[in-house]
């Protein structure tokens, strides 16, 4: 056989019939993937939609929460409903101006028909929209006003009886005075707008694909859909699916409670591609969906053109393969020859072009190829030209996002030298980034301490020394331009390449009077709301007294039972109170200190007698290892030594399991200090590792904690940090959780000296 049906019949051989079946392969695998990522587009749009309406209602039913406590509603709403026969009284009327100003507002702000206020038999007493209409009618808005007097409720999606186009959702929360007695209901009647425009954001679903929200209706026999359907705009609250209809399979299983995908048929009778969730909170089906011929659509549309395409392709191989049989052999030896040249570098020799035909173009192609390589080299410069200005913009890019930080911004090289100075750190320290820039930081970056006034140590500079980041908080105050003195928190990061040098440091910096102001207004808010409850538990307490005396009267068994669980939740109230009233002394500096002479293993013994109930309670083995010889008096206020040592002592105990915990307390003097240290050991449940980091802050409970013990202020550890510090000693601990805890704690021996200025 001659050479060229060789090659004509190789050419099909190896083009046409691999070409052939890989066209098929991909067009297969194509098509399941165009399905598959329909599908999850799907399954990523239903769990997004469910994400959002979660969300949308939460909201809600945070601001019903927020709501119920305002201030106005508690005041004034006892006082509407005790004259609501005269609504001309000038109370009336006063207390009506107070909620327009409150909550009108609020209606505006977050999309709300209207805010109602109910008495506890369900009349409006105030309505922001001053045409209050009666609930009563409504057996949608009553069922949730009567869960709304126990919780915070969303209603159903109904009718307005008022208002047939009106779609009504009522979320109601109880209003309690402060006296904590139930006085009524807050029922916020939700505009749907901005749910409905949730739920129909149909992009990513195509022409024909929609998401619908339904529910079953009160018979159980049917679903309800919720809102417009995308073909069917008028669906809300009118159109329904029956149980057991072939038709409107996804949205009868959602509202039954499954969560499922796959085809399916919608409520028109179309076969769809679908996936359905059922949201348990709101007793409601989620389903999103696509036409399959919308899905199939692109499909078919690709199948054509794979087709075309391999019809094509076939008809091309064949034909070249007939052509270059023609030629193949003489152009195949001069190609030879040419490559050659060019693989030893000759880039000036080119091709003789013959003819305008396959041959012809090709030897055009690799005199093109040859061109293009020449020009490469010859364009090498001007490429690197181009990559530096990239880098160029780059870097200026990098400066602009850090000068528009939020905090002040100074960076230096590892001279000291200014190079970067942001807009925040001009308008705090008075100086343009053009004055500094270029110049030593110490000309212009002047701190001082906040006692005495006397410079900082230059801790850019020890940054750079030691390599290790600096973070101040508290104790600073910077230097204006025009001289005046400001807090700032501050840090300093040394800047490290990859060689490990140190190559400069950035100073970030920003204002922290508001955060002073802030702290300052909670520890006085702290100090006042403990004042106040103080008198009213005194008085409560001198009532339990009397009662438990027997002086009004014999009690019965269950009714002393009762006094007692008051008097002990009195107890509880009255100790959290002081705490909060030591919480605020300590941190205003004001707690009286009487130091006297005290012996620790006296009050230490003095502290398990007090505990005695609740170590008998928990049946825990409390041992007190103490020193071989006694230990010298220590001069302290005796009552703040106690308080903080039975906190220790206290959480050691209650936090151990019933008839299983072991206590264990050492005092000692270590050797080489005049410190005396004690340590409270215990079994219990221990402390989170990462939640260690916040053991000593104000009202934080490690998680464990809260389920072990459901009372518990969080302030017991916080104020014996405070106590101990104060004294001239330190608090530390050592914990594994499930395993147990051990408390250290030192005291000086001697009166703690005058603190001196916090070192930088």
């Amino acid at each position: 056989m001659k050479l060229k049906p060789k090659l004509v019949m190789f050419f099909i051989a190896v083009a046409v019939i691999p070409t052939a079946l890989y066209s098929v392969l991909v067009f297969g695998f194509t098509r399941i993937y165009m399905v598959r990522a329909q599908f999850n587009s799907l399954v990523n749009i239903s769990e997004i939609k469910a994400q959002a309406i979660g969300r949308y209602f939460d909201n809600l039913k945070q601001i019903a929460v927020f709501a119920q406590d305002f201030y106005n509603v508690k005041i004034n709403l006892p006082i509407m409903d005790e004259i609501s026969s005269t609504p001309d009284d000038p109370r009336y009327q006063a207390a009506k101006k107070m909620l327009d100003g409150q909550l009108i507002p609020m209606v505006k702000a977050i999309n709300l028909y209207e805010i109602q206020l109910l008495s506890p038999d369900g009349d409006v007493l105030y309505s922001t929209s001053n045409k209050p209409e009666t609930i009563k009618t409504d057996e949608s808005d009553m069922t949730a006003f009567e869960i709304g007097k126990h919780q915070v409720f969303v209603g159903d999606i109904h009718e307005n009886l008022n208002d047939i186009n009106r779609k009504d959702l009522m979320v109601t929360a109880p209003v309690r005075d402060f006296d904590n007695k139930f006085v009524g209901v807050l029922a916020m009647h939700v505009d749907l707008k901005s749910l409905y425009a949730l739920i129909s954001d149909y992009r990513g679903l195509g022409k024909t694909g929609e998401t619908l929200i339904a529910r079953r209706t009160e018979t159980g026999d049917a679903a309800l859909f919720l809102n417009p359907l995308r073909h069917d705009p008028d669906a809300a609250l009118k159109r329904e699916t029956m149980i057991g209809d072939p038709n409107g399979l996804p949205v009868q299983k959602a509202v039954s409670g499954q969560s499922g995908a796959g085809n399916s048929t919608d409520y028109r009778g179309e076969p769809v591609l679908a996936v359905w969730k059922y949201l348990p909170s709101l007793r409601w089906g989620l389903v999103t969906k696509i036409d399959l011929k919308e899905v199939y659509a692109d499909i078919n549309d690709l199948a054509w053109l794979f087709l075309l395409g391999g019809i094509l392709t076939a008809m091309a191989i064949v034909l070249t393969a007939f052509m270059v049989s023609n030629y193949i052999i003489n152009p195949i030896r001069t190609l030879q020859e040419v490559t050659l040249r060019i693989a030893k570098g000759d880039l000036k020799y080119r091709v003789p072009v013959q003819g305008k035909d396959e041959i012809g173009t090709l030897a055009e192609n690799f005199n093109t190829m040859t061109s293009k390589l020449a020009e490469s080299y010859a364009g090498l410069e001007e490429k690197v030209r181009i990559r530096t200005e990239d880098l160029a913009r780059a870097k200026a890019q990098d400066e602009a996002i850090l000068a528009a930080i939020g905090d002040g911004v100074m960076a230096c090289n590892r001279k000291g030298v200014v190079i970067l100075f942001n807009r925040i750190a001009e308008s705090l320290s008075g100086y343009q980034a053009k004055e500094v820039i270029g110049k030593q930081h110490a000309q212009f970056f002047r701190l001082v301490k906040e006692e005495g006034h006397k410079p900082v140590e230059d801790f850019i500079d020890k940054a750079m020394r030691t390599g290790k980041a600096i973070k101040i908080t508290k104790g600073l105050l910077l230097v204006r331009r025009d001289g005046d003195e400001i807090p700032v928190a501050d840090s300093v990061s040394p800047v490290i390449n990859e060689q490990g040098e140190r190559i400069g440091c950035v100073v970030v910096f920003r204002d922290i009077r508001s955060e002073r102001e802030i702290d300052r207004m909670k520890t006085e808010f702290v100090s006042v709301a403990a004042h106040q409850l103080k008198a009213p538990l005194t008085a409560i307490s001198w009532l339990l007294e009397a009662f438990e005396g027997d002086k009004t009267g014999k009690l019965s068994a269950s009714q002393k039972k009762y006094l007692a669980d008051l008097n002990e939740s009195d107890k509880k109230m009255v100790v959290l109170v002081n705490d909060l009233l030591n919480v605020s002394r300590l941190e205003a500096g004001k707690l009286s200190s009487a130091p006297q002479e005290i012996r620790l293993e006296e009050l230490i013994d003095e502290i398990l007698r007090e505990q005695g109930p609740l170590i008998a309670e928990k049946k825990c083995q409390v041992t007190f290892d103490r020193p071989i010889r006694p230990l010298p008096p220590i001069k302290l206020d005796a009552m703040l030594v106690k308080q903080a040592v039975n906190n220790l002592v206290n959480n050691a105990v209650r936090y151990s399991k019933a008839g299983e915990g072991k206590v264990q307390l050492t005092l000692q003097q270590p050797p080489g200090t005049e410190d005396y240290m004690l340590t409270v050991s215990d079994n219990g449940i221990g402390i989170p590792k990462d939640q260690q980091s916040r053991i000593f802050e104000r009202f934080f409970r490690a998680e464990n904690a809260q389920r072990a013990e459901s009372g518990g202020s969080g302030l017991g550890l916080y104020i014996t940090k405070m106590i101990v510090e104060s004294a001239g000693g330190k608090v530390w601990f050592e914990s594994q959780e499930g395993v147990g805890t051990d408390f250290h704690i030192t005291l000086p021996s001697r009166p703690a000296p005058a603190k001196s200025e916090e070192e930088v």
